[in-house]
């Protein structure tokens, strides 16, 4: 017999799943929970934040539309005393729906239906790269310095405050200064995939981006567009 002890050892980490909806807690949970993950739950928002405080998970799957307490505003909540990473997971799928969670905080976003093993890899995919050993000095590239190991990014010495998902999608930049990455390019390095959905979450990543490290989004200096190809760092000795 295990004792429970060491059932906690073996585990991967503790998921918090937030959603409504039965059936997509018993298909999740028990996929999770397969891949050696300890999983808690909760149906409404309210219930689920007061969850996120008293478990402390390694990452939160959370729906949008929820009672008492929506998605959205359980996200923003979290984030405000937390990094956590937060998969959204949604029967919304529209432009403003996408946007508004990853401006939310959201660190993924992913459209029901959706398979739980693919859910169950995108886990993985986060809790390791949290996990994994990182260089603990800045990497100057012009005038930004990147910290690989606290995730920080300094522009002009002002410290920017990214998710962790925005600050995987700009190190791939920083770490290729002038180099163009495609759309599809960028959605293998960071989802291992690549569908329409996954190069709409990378233009929606890099418009928020842009929104902190530019002094006019609308005008990049830093992520530039090139047209029909994708995106660079431009990185010139005057920056």
């Amino acid at each position: 017999m295990v004792d429970k002890n060491k059932k906690q050892n073996l585990s991967h980490g503790k998921i918090l799943i937030i959603d409504n909806q039965q059936e997509v807690l018993e298909q999740v949970s028990a996929a999770l929970i397969k891949s050696n993950f300890q999983v808690v739950v909760a149906t409404d928002g309210e219930k689920g934040f007061e969850i996120f405080k008293q478990e402390q998970p390694d990452l939160i799957i959370l729906e949008v539309n929820l009672p008492k307490m929506d998605g959205f505003e359980v996200c923003s909540k979290v984030k405000k005393i937390s990094n956590v990473p937060i998969i959204i997971l949604s029967s919304k799928n529209g432009e403003l729906d996408r946007l508004m969670g990853f401006r939310m905080g959201g660190d993924d976003y992913v459209a029901k239906p959706c398979s739980s093993r693919e859910l169950v890899l995108r886990v993985q995919a986060i809790i390791k790269r949290r996990k994994s050993p990182v260089g603990c000095s800045y990497q100057l590239v012009g005038k930004i310095k990147v910290n690989q190991r606290t995730h920080e990014v300094l522009v002009n010495n002002k410290k920017l405050v990214l998710t962790p998902r925005e600050f995987q999608l700009f190190n791939i930049l920083a770490s290729n200064p002038n180099f163009v990455f495609s759309k599809e390019k960028l959605a293998e390095e960071i989802w291992n995939k690549v569908d329409n959905s996954e190069k709409f979450n990378i233009s929606v990543l890099i418009k928020r981006i842009r929104e902190k490290i530019e002094k006019d989004s609308s005008n990049p200096e830093y992520i530039e567009t090139v047209r029909g190809k994708g995106y660079r760092l431009a990185i010139s000795r005057d920056k």
